[in-house]
């Protein structure tokens, strides 16, 4: 198969995911997945996927997944222009759903541990 050919065929399959609602793919690059930590026992990693927004276009969903939780750690999304809590806080150590990221939110996921008897957080990159 030719370059030409391939390419085209490339683009056919690329046409038929979007038509199916394919839609769910790894972000370009607006934020690779990036680990923080509170501490040693408050740790987390940020990333963000691309989904059909709520406009039917490809937008940003933000995520954190708590990779070490100890009893006192809180895992939030936040939105940075406002400081209001998009998920959480939350003590779960399960991965959070994909929350809306486009046009107009400046969001960032952040954790810290109750135990610690402070009132910071430390956040991932804000996207």
């Amino acid at each position: 198969m030719g370059f030409a050919t391939a390419r085209r065929v490339g683009a056919v399959a690329a046409l038929v995911c979007l038509a199916a609602g394919i839609t769910t793919l790894p972000a370009d690059a607006s934020v690779a997945p990036t680990s923080f930590a509170f501490d040693s026992a408050c740790q987390a990693t940020e990333f963000t996927e691309l989904h059909t927004g709520p406009d039917g276009r490809l937008h940003d969903f933000m995520y954190i997944d708590p990779t070490v939780n100890a009893s006192s750690c809180e895992f939030a999304i936040v939105d940075m222009s406002n400081w209001s809590y998009r998920y959480g806080p939350t003590h779960s150590g399960a991965e959070s759903r994909g929350i809306y990221d486009g046009p107009g939110n400046s969001l960032a996921a952040c954790v810290e541990d109750d135990a610690k008897f402070t009132s910071g957080w430390t956040c991932g990159p804000t996207n």
